[in-house]
């Protein structure tokens, strides 16, 4: 199954794996995160998860903003509240960042995640999301790293 564990209470998915709630749930899964740019269709509250599901896209291959690709701070801002509103709730909960392919999207806002809320280091989040996830780019690590920072920074 392509869910690897990033932190005791961090996970990130592909979309096919999100689907399969019993494995979800055999794995302690409490919380979703969907970033997989899809819209409608079935849920993960209709599996009995807490879900969040931000719509956002990939740029077009070869697009660039000042060498940056970018989602938007308030992409990430959504996705770190609503892992803290989760662990706030339940210090055992275990939340499942997914996008289609896991190797773009989730695992940077895994690494905003980590900075944010576990209060690591930028590089030594990045280095832990790499160490699960070997293939993922994380194109977006720079943002991801920076917004982490700020949340860090204002809710200590």
């Amino acid at each position: 199954m392509n869910v690897y564990e990033i932190a005791p209470w961090l996970y990130v998915g592909t979309m096919p794996e999100a689907e399969d709630a019993p494995a979800l749930h055999d794995r302690g899964i409490t919380h979703v995160v969907d970033v997989s740019g899809r819209e409608g269709g079935v849920t993960h509250l209709d599996h009995g998860f807490r879900g969040l599901r931000l719509i956002c896209d990939d740029p077009p291959r070869g697009w660039q903003h000042g060498d940056v690709r970018t989602q938007g701070d308030g992409w990430y801002g959504a996705a770190i509240g609503f892992a803290i509103g989760a662990l706030a709730e339940n210090p055992s909960a275990k939340v499942l960042v997914h996008c289609w392919a896991g190797s773009e999207r989730s695992p940077s806002l895994a690494l905003a995640m980590l900075v944010a809320i576990d209060h690591r280091d930028p590089t030594d989040a990045l280095a832990l999301v790499r160490g699960a996830i070997p293939h993922a780019g994380i194109s977006y690590r720079d943002e991801a790293a920076r917004v982490g920072m700020f949340w860090f920074e204002s809710f200590r």
